[in-house]
């Protein structure tokens, strides 16, 4: 797909783009939730996560307009992980970088940024 078509906030070696739904990106996000190195980190950890289940998942983050982001490489334009930033007084922060590739570059540390920026431009709007 191509991600120039797809709304992003734009940073420096990534984008994060709007959670997708279509099945290459279930496809992705059931493929990240069974890798071992990141289910060990996340809520459930026996590996089991199926197609369906990431459908139901990201479904029910665009119901709830939730803040959930598809990180991006920008210069392979592949998706490399996910983010998301929720709530008022408590902030919910959640971050995976699915792609083993991906990982240890400074990435995730981007998408924080970007998703704060983002955060803080809303408030003053």
């Amino acid at each position: 797909m191509n991600m120039i078509n797809i709304p992003c906030i734009r940073g420096e070696k990534i984008n994060l783009c709007v959670l997708r739904t279509d099945d290459e990106a279930i496809k992705l996000y059931t493929k990240w939730m069974n890798d071992e190195d990141i289910n060990m980190w996340v809520h459930h950890n026996d590996c089991t996560d199926q197609y369906n289940q990431e459908v139901d998942w990201a479904n029910r983050k665009l119901e709830r307009n939730e803040n959930v982001w598809i990180i991006v490489e920008k210069e392979t334009e592949k998706m490399i992980g996910s983010c998301s930033c929720s709530g008022n007084r408590n902030v919910k922060l959640g971050i995976c970088i699915g792609e083993a590739e991906g990982r240890n570059k400074g990435y995730g540390t981007e998408a924080i940024k970007l998703m704060v920026k983002s955060e803080v431009n809303k408030k003053f709007q």
